[in-house]
């Protein structure tokens, strides 16, 4: 009895899912033939349902029988929902179109990341970057080659560079931190000395993601001894900055001038 019952319900599983995957499968179908690649198993589809196990021949062919006949009542259902499924199809087709990008999610730790550009804004004239040219910080501040407007205002020579790190630790963005970063922050700030009985570690990751570790803290001396602990691991840091006029930025800071590759200068190529 027992295993008729399952073999009642496998049959209306399956004409349900086979209701569902259906229209699925011929919107699939035609998106292919308009050379949209919406992937072997779409969700949804017979091979997806059939993979995840929600369709299985049953032991009982007469249970299963009365099964299809109760879960073919979903058909209009299935139909109605066609409008949202080809969208989820064609979704699909842009997230398998979509190139990748240097961070997917701010608040990461990224190994070999795709090499990319950034700005730098100066009054000296260069052809490489050095250590030194800095007038408050011992290490090279880059922005996004998004923000160059934020570089800009750092000097009237604006540099454009290609950066090419191999581990970089993107703390830019309060809402993705995740675990790895925030435990590679914790101990950072505690060899620094940062975060002890007077300050928690709390307090020192609110003013690192207000971009306040000057302010804060009196001095860069605090911003430039997280840096350093950082540096020990990783040859990037994507960290908040509040620029000029208390306007919030990001910065991409580098120890290792090796490691940026100049492009332009004011817009002209470097010969």
């Amino acid at each position: 009895m027992a295993n008729a019952l399952l073999d009642f319900l496998q049959g209306a599983s399956n004409a349900a899912a086979s209701n569902v995957s259906a229209p699925v499968d011929g919107l699939a179908w035609l998106l292919r033939k308009a050379g949209i690649n919406v992937g072997d198993a779409p969700v949804g589809g017979a091979d997806w349902m059939r993979q995840r196990g929600l369709t299985a021949e049953p032991t009982n062919k007469l249970a299963g029988i009365l099964g299809e006949s109760v879960g073919g009542v979903l058909p209009m259902v299935a139909a109605a929902k066609a409008p949202q499924i080809a969208q989820g199809l064609l979704q699909a087709e842009r997230n398998l179109a979509a190139p990748a990008t240097l961070n997917k999610q701010a608040g990461v730790i990224i190994k070999n990341p795709t090499p990319f550009n950034v700005s730098h804004g100066s009054n000296d004239l260069f052809d490489e970057f050095k250590k030194g040219y800095g007038k408050t910080a011992e290490h090279i501040y880059t922005v996004p080659s998004s923000a160059s407007n934020d570089a800009a205002s750092y000097g009237k020579n604006l540099y454009t560079a290609q950066a090419s790190p191999k581990k970089m630790i993107d703390f830019s963005d309060y809402e993705s931190l995740d675990k790895q970063t925030l435990l590679a922050l914790k101990k950072a700030a505690k060899d620094a000395g940062i975060t002890d009985k007077y300050h928690t570690f709390d307090e020192f990751l609110q003013n690192a993601m207000d971009g306040q570790l000057y302010q804060a803290y009196g001095s860069q001396r605090t911003q430039n001894s997280l840096l350093n602990e950082l540096f020990g691991k990783f040859d990037a840091v994507k960290m908040p900055d509040a620029g000029f006029g208390g306007a919030m930025s990001k910065s991409v800071v580098f120890e290792n001038p090796s490691l940026l590759s100049i492009l332009e200068r004011n817009g002209q190529p470097l010969k």
